[in-house]
């Protein structure tokens, strides 16, 4: 492995929190009032401890075999064949991860933005501009990704601007809609945050001590749950007068 296709923890840092914050901080606030009421926050809180808990396990596995890739990792733990067929399943799921992310932005694009503009175009763009990216190694990437995460600080300041129409009062009772269905509404959490998996595929190259590794990923897992949980906040007392209707 050469020392362009390396990258350091922080830049692992900043990837995470790209990957993990995508179109559906926009909808998850809305699908959470519809399940978990005000306690939408706790949901958040609840999968983001059960992310945490899935980084910890992922990085008990990739700490036993610090040079390879979950593709290696498949192929020495269950041998040839079986490693083989799960490596195809694995790249079948980013594949289908990406396809769902890539329909989601247009979703969201097409609903608030270009009504008019066939799904063609957008969809092309997107791709265009993804492929053009991914052809590169790894620290080119990291070097796109940690420029465009700065964007998520004016987004924040953009979805702050609702406090200063919400009431907090809103947000009570806290557990109107049960704790069961708060402790399920956790998993739409988790689909809101698939990206971490990613770790899976570089951890080999990051550079630095595996706890170090850890230690940014886990940073900026945090981060993203906090950046959820105060997107739902915000929504959430704005939004409640209108839902009563």
């Amino acid at each position: 492995m050469n020392k362009e296709s390396t990258i350091a923890s922080g830049q692992l840092f900043f990837l995470i929190i790209k990957f993990e914050i995508g179109v559906d901080i926009l909808s998850l606030p809305y699908q959470m009032h519809l399940s978990t009421k005000g306690g939408g926050w706790i949901s958040v809180i609840i999968g983001g401890l059960l992310i945490q808990l899935i980084i910890l396990m992922c990085w008990l596995l990739l700490r036993r075999f610090p040079s390879s890739s979950i593709y290696q990792i498949l192929t020495q733990i269950t041998g040839c064949w079986i490693g083989k067929a799960l490596t195809v399943a694995y790249i079948a799921y980013y594949l289908l991860m990406g396809t769902s992310v890539l329909v989601n932005a247009y979703d969201v694009i097409n609903r608030w933005m270009l009504q008019y503009t066939p799904r063609w175009a957008i969809l092309a763009l997107f791709l265009f501009s993804s492929i053009y990216l991914v052809r590169e190694n790894l620290r080119t990437i990291a070097r796109v990704l940690v420029l465009i995460s700065f964007l998520i600080f004016p987004m924040m300041l953009l979805i702050s601007y609702g406090i200063k129409q919400s009431n907090p009062l809103y947000l009570l009772p806290l557990t109107e809609a049960g704790w069961p269905r708060i402790i399920v509404g956790s998993k739409e959490t988790l689909l809101a945050m698939f990206g971490f998996e990613f770790i899976l595929v570089v951890f080999p190259m990051v550079e630095g001590k595996s706890t170090s590794k850890l230690k940014s990923i886990l940073a900026a897992n945090a981060i993203v749950v906090l950046l959820y949980c105060f997107t739902i906040f915000t929504c959430k007392p704005y939004s409640a007068p209108n839902s009563l209707n």
